[in-house]
């Protein structure tokens, strides 16, 4: 099992470049990191002459996860379905570098708290993979009926029979929005864990009620035992690697490596 991690977006971890008050380029961030979240796509699609420099500036090996459009995770509902196809069409067609070169890790469905585990929303699923067809896709849910137990084994089976990748969120759980954690194998070639979490100069690693998200593994935290006790289950019936993949906010005396 290969472990892989990374931060979300790549400019505002400054301990990387020993705290220079300056943007971090994405070859800086590249030579301490092998993946990155890119939230940019979620606002507004980039251009693919920007794809094309990010790439120019990264080794090969390295992996790009992006999110889905906003449009694309329903934060706009009743939606026309053939405005909203488009947009999937123009998704598509912005990626297809990272597609191209072999370095998309992976696309990030975010779902806002009201996306529930409706029939309409299950179908919305389906639409999904068939606009996107055998791209990799991860998949985050933000509402508790998708873990209900009476449903959660439909949930697991249909995230298998698309192979989607179901996130596994270790979060704040005193929030309305606040999903249990539960690492499933639903894709066997990737399993991802999302953890919400600051590192201080003291190297202590503490939760971080309401700030943004990050995914990230570290041994050195408290419950790493636990933590490793929930990833084995799943590591067994992984062929290719567990994605731990952004802590948001880094603050230590060296940068990681």
């Amino acid at each position: 099992m290969k472990i892989t991690m990374g931060m979300t977006t790549w400019t505002e971890h400054p301990v990387l470049i020993h705290d220079e008050q300056r943007p971090v380029r994405l070859d800086e961030y590249a030579q301490h990191f092998p993946v990155v979240e890119v939230d940019t796509f979620f606002y507004a699609l980039p251009q693919i002459a920007t794809i094309q420099n990010w790439l120019a500036t990264v080794p090969p090996t390295f992996q790009f996860i992006v999110k889905a459009n906003q449009k694309m995770t329903l934060h706009q509902r009743n939606q026309e379905r053939g405005e909203l196809e488009q947009v999937f069409q123009q998704y598509r067609r912005t990626i297809s570098p990272l597609v191209a070169a072999g370095q998309l890790k992976t696309i990030l469905f975010q779902f806002p708290p009201y996306f529930d585990a409706t029939v309409r929303d299950f179908s919305y699923l389906r639409l999904i993979r068939e606009w996107l067809g055998n791209l990799p896709i991860a998949v985050e849910f933000r509402n508790q009926t998708w873990y209900k137990k009476e449903i959660l084994p439909s949930v697991l089976d249909f995230c298998r029979e698309l192979n989607f990748t179901l996130v596994a969120a270790d979060e704040p759980h005193n929030t309305p929005t606040s999903v249990p954690f539960l690492l499933a194998t639903t894709n066997p070639d990737l399993a991802c864990c999302a953890f919400m979490v600051v590192i201080e100069k003291d190297g202590k690693i503490k939760e971080k009620n309401g700030g943004k998200r990050g995914l990230y593994i570290d041994i050195r935290r408290k419950n790493s035992n636990s933590l490793k006790n929930k990833l084995s289950p799943c590591s067994r019936n992984l062929k290719n690697s567990v994605l731990s993949s952004t802590i948001t906010q880094l603050r230590m005396p060296h940068p990681m490596h």
